[in-house]
């Protein structure tokens, strides 16, 4: 394969680059990308069936050396066609690195073009989502950051699963779903307009947070201790300071110090926002598998 690869008069297909990507011969697909790149969309154009592209394969292992060395040797005129190749479901290599939270792929991929940042995959996903779905966080605000800054467009399309008659779904949904609470709670001080999205089961995200299945004591088995722990709350005071329940530790030694986000009245469900967020922000700090009182 290797002598193929490199040496052959014909240019290697999708499949034999398929084939060489399963063997793990980077250096040969490398190669191929860099001096036969219009055979390989050509090739991949002529394909009914999308399959994985030696550089999916390439990403999805975390190939992070390999990838930059095929984005930045392909061609000029082909590396966009190259990274907008998608898989069976829909995903692009940068669905694909947002989904693994993968800085460096994320970073080599959308430096060519950060529009890849809007595309879709079957599910009417974006990587934005993706990286949400997957509790990426750190993939998912520079992705974010990307976009804002350089593209200038308004992002919260991005923020939102789309796929034809079956409605829609946002990151917070897909974040507070698996239970990725500290990071819901980072979203909701970002983007408060999410708060009273419906997904395609008419629920909100404070819906989704209370069908949770160890989030509350109603879906958790607690012993004696837990339901004493379990019934101390955090109450706004008239001043925005917040109060402590009798004979519990205050909210700085919970947190570390941390601070609550601040009111806006002037934006909508400002209260909603609220309720949302010190209920994220209770179980984000003193999640409920901490004290070992949940069973999976």
């Amino acid at each position: 394969m290797q002598t193929k690869l490199q040496e052959a008069p014909e240019p290697p297909t999708i499949d034999e680059l398929f084939r060489a990507a399963m063997s793990r011969k980077w250096d040969s697909i490398v190669h191929a990308y860099s001096y036969h790149s219009q055979n390989i969309i050509e090739s991949y154009n002529a394909c009914s069936i999308k399959l994985d592209t030696a550089l999916h394969i390439a990403v999805a292992n975390s190939q992070s050396k390999y990838v930059r060395d095929i984005v930045e040797k392909t061609p000029k005129k082909d590396v966009l066609e190259i990274l907008k190749m998608k898989n069976r479901q829909g995903n692009t290599p940068l669905h694909l690195a947002a989904a693994i939270g993968n800085l460096d792929m994320c970073s080599c991929i959308t430096l060519k073009d950060q529009r890849l940042i809007a595309e879709r995959n079957e599910e009417g996903e974006t990587p934005l989502f993706l990286a949400a779905k997957r509790g990426q966080e750190k993939a998912f605000f520079y992705l974010e950051y990307c976009y804002k800054t350089i593209i200038n467009q308004d992002i919260i399309d991005m923020l939102i699963k789309k796929k034809e008659n079956r409605g829609i779904d946002t990151v917070l949904h897909s974040v507070i779903k698996g239970e990725h609470y500290g990071f819901a709670r980072r979203i909701i001080e970002s983007y408060r307009q999410l708060v009273d999205k419906v997904n395609n089961e008419g629920l909100t995200p404070l819906h989704v947070l209370a069908l949770q299945p160890h989030s509350f004591k109603s879906r958790a088995h607690l012993g004696l201790f837990q339901r004493i722990f379990y019934k101390c709350r955090w109450c706004n005071k008239s001043d925005g300071t917040k109060n402590k329940s009798e004979g519990t530790n205050n909210e700085a030694n919970l947190e570390g110090g941390h601070q609550g986000p601040t009111t806006e009245p002037h934006k909508p469900s400002t209260t909603f926002c609220d309720v949302l967020l010190q209920i994220l922000e209770f179980i984000a700090y003193v999640p409920l598998h901490f004290l070992g009182i949940c069973e999976y």
